[in-house]
């Protein structure tokens, strides 16, 4: 049972900072579960993500930000000389490598269930991260900085015994994890010896121990997306840049409404001095454009969903 909660931060207006930011690096990597979408940067930090669908306030709008205080989700390393990243084979499943100068290397699992259970696809809003010691003795900070009305203010903090509340405005997120909380915190490094895992969800309590779901849920999404790409119609020539892609575009697909988001982010103009726009809306003109694609390609199964018309297209 966790021990009563105490206020930790209150909820204030986030204050302008006087060391800016770099420019963004926008090669971001996507999971998602076609309830929501997030982006991670090449170190593994969450820059942008909605909660709890695609079309609500960002929770982690670093993006958006000329400063680098607020708005994000980061895991990091001590004494960081590189890092690697690919996604598990024919999954959304990222992974990215952090590796220290001093020989030290951690691995972090990112990803969002998805998988069949009791007749229907099983979505939730969660996100799942995993950090293993690969070699060495790592120590890593894990810095979490939700925010609300598009970077505009920082949400009150409440604390259990292994959970971490943030009292959004709209909602309340909950960080329930097996790392001391106080570490996280306080922001403070300190040294990976077992699998830590960190569930990032509405405040909900864990009905069964942290370890034994993080896991169930990985083989679980895991399965699925394997599944999904045996019943791809796969063309012989780059098979694996269109399951990559087909992949990706299965996640910009918004379950509820049975329509394509165009973009995971709302509001960034497209290029310097033109209008912003936002890409968000659960409209369905990506759908007919690809029905339209499937007809002129001759693609039999018209049903069979935009990613058949993607690999007819390639």
């Amino acid at each position: 049972m966790s021990a009563p909660s105490s206020s930790v931060q209150p909820s204030t207006p986030l204050q302008p900072s006087a060391s800016l930011a770099p420019p963004a690096d926008l090669n971001l990597s996507v999971i998602g579960n076609c309830t929501y979408g997030a982006l991670i940067d090449k170190l593994g930090c969450v820059q942008w993500c909605c909660l709890p669908r695609f079309d609500a306030d960002p929770v982690f709008c670093s993006l958006l930000r000329r400063t680098n205080d607020m708005g994000f989700y980061d895991i990091s390393i001590e004494n960081l000389d590189h890092s690697e990243q690919y996604y598990q084979e024919n999954t959304a499943i990222l992974i990215t490598k952090l590796y220290s100068k001093d020989g030290g290397c951690i691995k972090i699992t990112d990803f969002a269930p998805r998988f069949a259970m009791f007749g229907r696809y099983y979505r939730p809003t969660m996100m799942i991260r995993i950090v293993e010691a690969v070699q060495g003795h790592p120590r890593i900070k894990v810095r979490v900085r939700p925010t609300f009305g598009y970077g505009w203010g920082t949400p009150e903090k409440t604390r259990g015994t292994n959970h971490i509340r943030y009292l959004l405005p709209n909602l309340t997120m909950r960080l329930t994890t097996n790392a001391p909380v106080s570490y996280i915190v306080d922001e403070v490094l300190f040294e990976v010896t077992e699998t830590l895992n960190f569930i990032f969800m509405p405040d909900e309590s864990l009905k069964e121990s942290i370890n034994e779901l993080v896991q169930t849920y990985l083989d679980k999404t895991t399965q699925y997306w394997h599944d999904y790409v045996r019943n791809l119609s796969i063309p012989f020539e780059w098979q694996a840049q269109v399951i990559r892609s087909c992949i990706t575009l299965n996640m910009c697909f918004f379950e509820e409404t049975g329509a394509m988001v165009a973009a995971l982010t709302s509001s960034i103009p497209l290029a310097p001095n033109e209008p912003a726009y936002d890409l968000r809306p659960h409209v369905l003109l990506e759908w007919a454009a690809l029905d339209v694609l499937a007809v002129e390609l001759d693609v039999d199964d018209k049903s069979a969903g935009p990613e058949q018309a993607v690999c007819a297209c390639v």
